[in-house]
């Protein structure tokens, strides 16, 4: 009853022009918003922060690193777990953010031959102890030659590089170039026939480079068996002091002759436990060094062996890079 018969007052004309304005402002945005690309909200809040992306990169090598040991050592075996794992993963199964973070991780394990192919590259550090022959030594142009040592042991260093080639050809094969020096071996000898009976004293020294091949049997995870040879190529430097026995008289001289070295042999390698790039090389192997030869000296002496040959134990490291 009071306020019955009361007329409202109107509004003055910038109250109005206030409201109508806040109205457009609001209402219309909103009802654009899933179709103007301006208003696009479901992509804002949606979309991941930029530093996002390189912090799943990490997570994602670093997935790939963890596993890394189990895919070089097994990879016929524990890889397609993997990729079924990874493939039928169901949503939320793996802590992955979001469908484009987890085909990332996806895509990393199904290409882990291209993330891990330079692990099929090694190194080795070899120790080489010798029991090392000459074998038909001979002296031209005078006397007769009676050999004192024509064996003995020898020690040596060597390097290799290669690669295996099971990671990427599924054949169980490994190449590689190896290098090594020996040092001295002592081959002594005597002329027998020649005035003042002169002795010959050779310090032999050799350079070898060689193209191996290996096969490779896996016993157990750890335990690898293997065999093979190569060939290359050696040079056999001689140190020679030529001593006249009745004078005293010394002259000296040193010559090289190179030619074609072979090798046959088999070992066994130790892998190390908890998974580790390193590997042990326990080896044995018959190297043909060639030939062997010194002169001519003071009397036109020529000294020469058919062949240098050793049997070599082989204690080894390879790093698997």
């Amino acid at each position: 009853m009071f306020f019955k018969g009361r007329r409202k007052k109107d509004l003055p004309l910038t109250h109005k022009i206030v409201s109508s304005t806040l109205f457009a402002s609001l209402f219309v945005p909103l009802t654009c918003a899933g179709t103007t690309p301006l208003y696009d909200f479901d992509r804002f809040f949606v979309e991941p922060h930029p530093f996002l992306e390189i912090t799943e990169f990490y997570k994602t090598q670093s997935m790939v690193s963890n596993y890394r040991p189990q895919l070089v050592s097994n990879q016929l075996q524990l890889i397609p777990s993997f990729q079924e794992r990874i493939v039928n993963a169901k949503p939320g199964s793996i802590k992955i953010p979001d469908t484009k973070r987890r085909s990332d991780v996806k895509s990393a394990f199904l290409n882990h031959h291209k993330i891990l192919k330079v692990n099929d590259f090694y190194g080795a550090i070899n120790v080489i102890g010798s029991y090392s022959s000459i074998q038909n030594p001979n002296i031209a142009n005078t006397g007769s030659l009676k050999v004192n040592n024509g064996k003995d042991t020898v020690v040596s260093l060597g390097f290799a590089v290669g690669r295996d080639w099971n990671n990427s050809s599924g054949i169980p094969l490994r190449s590689e170039m190896e290098y090594h020096y020996r040092v001295r071996m002592d081959f002594d000898s005597r002329d027998t026939k020649s005035s003042g009976t002169p002795g010959y004293e050779n310090d032999l020294h050799s350079h070898a480079i060689l193209f191996n091949v290996y096969y490779d049997w896996d016993f157990t995870p750890r335990y690898t068996f293997y065999g093979g040879g190569g060939v290359g190529a050696a040079q056999n430097a001689s140190s020679v002091d030529r001593v006249n026995l009745s004078t005293g008289t010394k002259t000296s001289r040193s010559d090289q002759k190179s030619g074609i070295a072979w090798n046959v042999g088999f070992g066994i390698l130790l892998k190390i436990r908890p998974p580790s790039n390193w590997v042990y090389d326990l080896r044995y192997r018959y190297i043909d060094l060639g030939k062997v030869s010194s002169g001519p000296h003071i009397e036109n002496e020529i000294i020469t062996a058919k062949k240098y040959f050793s049997h070599d134990l082989i204690i080894g490291a390879v790093y698997k890079f």
